[in-house]
Order: C-alpha cells, then structure tokens, then sequence
C-alpha cells in the first residue's frame, strides 16, 4: 500500500518532529520551507542538537494524538501478510 501525504501533514501530525529528533543527533535536519504557494524541502547540516521543551511537548502530544487515531488501523498493517 502506498498513500502519498502532503509535507503538511506530515509536520501537523507530528512526523517531521519525530524524525528531527533522531537525525539532529548526527547534526542533520528536513528543513521545510513554506513560501506562499511554493513548498521547499531539502535535508540540511545544523549544529541543532534538539528542541525546546515547548516544542518537544507539542511534538509528544502530536504523536500521541497520531496513534491514538490510526493505533488500529497501524496494527493491522503491521500483521497483514
């Protein structure tokens, strides 16, 4: 199955959050530009090494919404043959 998503729902929902928090350990970043009807994308170098705690706690509660909304359909993803 593949479903193409927008990057802006990949960052509302919390995804682009999720996935920072792994790569700015190694010292990348998906950087995301929005610029009126244009959306750049691109991966970047960045001496970043986390987030604040307020973005953290929105990035948490986005997740955890995210499962909470789709935690069955994710499992039965994950055990279909």
């Amino acid at each position: 199955m593949l479903e193409e998503k927008t990057w802006e729902e990949f960052r509302n929902v919390g995804m682009l959050f999720l996935a920072n928090t792994i790569l700015q350990f190694f010292g990348w970043s998906i950087v995301i530009e929005l610029e009126a009807d244009k959306i750049k994308v691109y991966p970047a170098r960045t001496k970043f090494r986390g987030f604040s705690l307020d973005c953290v706690e929105e990035g948490h509660k986005r997740v955890a919404s995210f499962l909470i909304n789709n935690v069955e359909e994710l499992y039965k993803e994950a055990v279909e043959e």
